[in-house]
């Protein structure tokens, strides 16, 4: 009889967890009249899948939802996209991934933001994946700031921005994100950039062709206006894991493939990272290098 009533229970109790989650579906050329976000009747925009949010050109998930763009469509947005607790962002159907071009924002944002500015609202198990991702005129690509954790970047193409990926993540150990399998180029300074983050993992990546600012900055260029790496971690980033990566920094003279610094002060060091099974690849030229291990580095 208890036997038979924990098994109820139980049974309620996922129903429940279940209902709570949506999956909601974007597709471009859909034409068949009224759209409710499933996979038969699409929305056509993500401006038509996501509410508006509070602030100004900004469209905010839903918490415990799933956003799908079909495979083989592309869409323009000029809004940036708000993560919530719980969401993914992705693909469905088959065919190519879906791309998604930002055509650039009046202030300093990413086309996709996590971002929990308290200790006491963090944010959590944020997914994007399969997705090409561009902009024009954008800050970053993605942006994960404040108190995010447990997200995970898998199998993107990010073009563009001033910087691919930033990782503003106020976190404590056990943060647990992941980037990985991703093609990350043609930023104008950074490919990623890590600032005091705990457990960031980054594997199996391309990234190439950055620090853009060298052709487009002003000219003759220097360190200075053309500053790009592929991978910078600065001040207080802890227990990383880079591995299975091609950081290729040939394109471009100055800076570095992977730098590893703590920032002006030696009160924020960098520690406990693992780097391991890449192929880094500079200019071979005296105003570049591969690699930078400031004195404050634990690697």
């Amino acid at each position: 009889m208890n036997k038979r009533i924990v098994s109820m229970t139980i049974g309620l109790a996922f129903t429940a967890i279940s209902c709570a989650a949506q999956t909601v579906h974007i597709d471009p050329d859909y034409t068949g009249g009224s759209s409710d976000g499933s996979i038969d009747s699409p929305y056509a925009s993500w401006a038509d899948a996501i509410p508006a949010g509070s602030q100004a050109e900004t469209l905010q998930a839903e918490a415990g939802t799933t956003y799908l763009q079909k495979r083989g469509t592309a869409i323009e947005i000029s809004s940036r996209i708000l993560a919530a607790q719980d969401t993914t962002f992705g693909a469905y159907g088959s065919g190519d991934r879906p791309s998604i071009h930002h055509l650039g924002f009046s202030d300093n944002h990413g086309v996709f933001e996590a971002k929990a500015a308290y200790e006491t609202s963090p944010m959590s198990h944020i997914t994007i994946r399969d997705l090409v991702i561009s902009g024009t005129g954008v800050t970053t690509i993605i942006l994960l700031e404040g108190f995010v954790s447990d997200t995970l970047i898998d199998n993107c193409e990010i073009i563009g921005g001033i910087w691919g990926i930033r990782s503003l993540q106020y976190t404590k150990p056990g943060a647990n994100s992941r980037i990985l399998n991703c093609d990350i180029h043609h930023s104008g300074d950074d490919g990623i950039f890590v600032y005091a983050t705990f457990g960031l993992e980054v594997g199996y990546c391309h990234i190439h062709d950055i620090n853009q600012d060298y052709f487009t900055g002003p000219q003759p260029p220097s360190q200075d206006t053309a500053s790009g790496d592929c991978i910078q971690f600065y001040a207080g980033a802890h227990d990383a894991w880079i591995h299975h990566n091609i950081l290729d920094k040939s394109s471009t003279e100055f800076k570095f493939a992977l730098i590893l610094q703590p920032g002006e002060s030696s009160s924020r060091p960098i520690h406990d990272v693992t780097v391991e099974y890449n192929k880094l690849i500079g200019q071979g030229v005296s105003s570049a290098s591969v690699v930078y291990l400031d004195n404050h580095v634990n690697a």
